[in-house]
C-alpha cells in the first residue's frame, strides 16, 4: 500500500540566479591541463600553413580559423559596415550604434560596426583568436571584465598595454584606445582584427640628446610591435575574466488537507499479546514405577515367587 499526492504546475517554481567567478591566468597558466585557454593565427592563405602549436593543444590551419570567424562573426559585413539583409546571425552583444573615422578622420556611420579584413592578401589577412572553454567561462563571460595585459620588447624597452572589452562586445587596446576587435560573450571567443602597433616610442618631453648616433638622455619616436603576435604567441601576458553560471533552484510547494493521509499503510496497528505467568505455583505429577510383572518392587511376588520355586527345585537336589 503506499500513499502519494498529485502535484500542479503552480505548485513547482524554479528559479534561476547567477553565480560568478573571477579568474586571473598569467604566462604559461593558460596553457595548463585544467583550463586549455587557446590561441590562434588566421590567415587567408591558399596553401595549407597550419597555425603552429601555440598553447600545446593542437594544430589547426589558419585559413580554416579566418574561414571560420568570418562566417559565423562577421558575414553580415562589408569592411566594417553593416549589411542591411542580416542573414546570419553574428551574435551580436548589442544594438548600440556607434560610428568610426575613415582614412580622412571623418565619421562615418556604419550602424552596428565589426571589422574585419576582407582581402585576399596573406599579409593583410592576420586575425588572431583566443578561445576560453566551456567549463571556464560558464554560460557567458561577463560584460566589462574581459582582459589582456601583455608586455613586449619593443627596441630593448619593455613596454604594457592591455585589450579590453567595452560591455558591447567590441574589444579596445590601451593605451591607444583603438577598436581591435570583438569579444562574443556566450561563446568566449575572442577575436583581434586589426593588426596595429602598439608601444610606440615617443619622444622625450624635453627632446633628445644624442651622441654618435646614440641617445644620451630622453628618446626618439619609433615604431611599436604589432599587436596580434604580441598576444598570440607571447607568453607574457595575463588573461582575466568572470565568468557567470546559472543555477536553478526548484521548490516544491504540497498542500494537504485534514481529511488527507489519515490511514496509516500498516495492516495490523494493534499491539502484540504477550502472556503472563500465574501467579499459583507449578503442579507436579508423580507417579511410582511400575515393574512388569505386575508386583511391587520390594514385596515377594517378584523376588519371593521366583525364589521359592527354586529353593524348592535345590531341596529336592539335596
Amino acid at each position: 500500500m503506499s500513499a502519494f499526492k498529485t502535484l500542479l504546475t503552480s505548485d513547482i517554481a524554479v528559479t534561476p540566479f547567477t553565480v560568478n567567478k573571477t579568474f586571473v591566468l598569467q604566462g604559461a597558466e593558460l596553457t595548463g591541463s585544467s583550463v586549455g585557454i587557446d590561441r590562434y593565427f588566421g590567415r587567408f592563405t591558399t596553401g595549407s600553413e597550419t597555425t603552429g602549436v601555440l598553447t600545446g593543444s593542437y594544430e589547426v590551419y589558419q585559413r580554416a580559423v579566418y574561414d571560420s570567424i568570418k562566417q559565423l562573426y562577421y558575414s553580415n559585413y562589408t569592411g566594417s559596415r553593416y549589411t542591411a539583409s542580416g542573414s546570419y546571425e553574428n551574435y551580436l552583444a548589442s544594438t548600440l550604434n556607434w560610428s568610426v573615422e575613415d582614412a580622412l578622420n571623418e565619421p562615418v556611420n556604419t550602424g552596428i560596426d565589426r571589422y574585419f579584413p576582407f582581402t585576399n592578401s596573406y599579409d593583410s589577412s592576420v586575425i588572431g583568436v583566443i578561445t576560453i572553454p566551456n567549463k571556464m567561462f560558464g554560460n557567458y563571460i561577463v560584460p566589462n571584465t574581459f582582459k589582456i595585459e601583455y608586455k613586449a620588447d619593443v627596441s630593448g624597452d619593455l613596454k604594457s598595454g592591455s585589450i579590453k572589452d567595452d560591455g558591447q562586445g567590441n574589444l579596445f587596446a590601451h593605451p591607444e584606445n583603438e577598436y581591435v576587435g570583438n569579444l562574443i560573450y556566450e561563446h568566449g571567443i575572442g577575436t583581434i582584427t586589426s593588426n596595429i602597433q602598439v608601444g610606440a616610442l615617443t619622444p622625450a618631453e624635453y627632446g633628445v640628446g644624442r651622441y654618435g648616433g646614440i641617445d644620451i638622455y630622453g628618446s626618439s619616436a619609433g615604431e611599436g610591435v604589432l599587436l596580434i603576435p604580441t598576444i598570440i604567441s607571447n607568453n607574457n601576458i595575463t588573461c582575466s575574466f568572470q565568468s557567470a553560471t546559472i543555477v536553478y533552484e526548484t521548490q516544491y510547494k504540497c498542500t494537504i488537507s485534514p481529511s488527507e493521509f489519515t490511514h496509516t499503510p500498516r495492516t495490523n496497528t494493534q499491539s502484540p499479546r504477550t502472556s503472563t505467568p500465574s501467579s499459583s505455583s507449578p503442579r507436579t505429577n508423580y507417579s511410582s514405577p511400575r515393574s512388569s510383572s505386575g508386583g511391587s518392587f520390594g514385596g515377594g511376588s517378584f523376588g519371593g515367587g521366583g525364589r521359592s520355586g527354586g529353593g524348592g527345585g535345590r531341596g529336592g537336589r539335596g
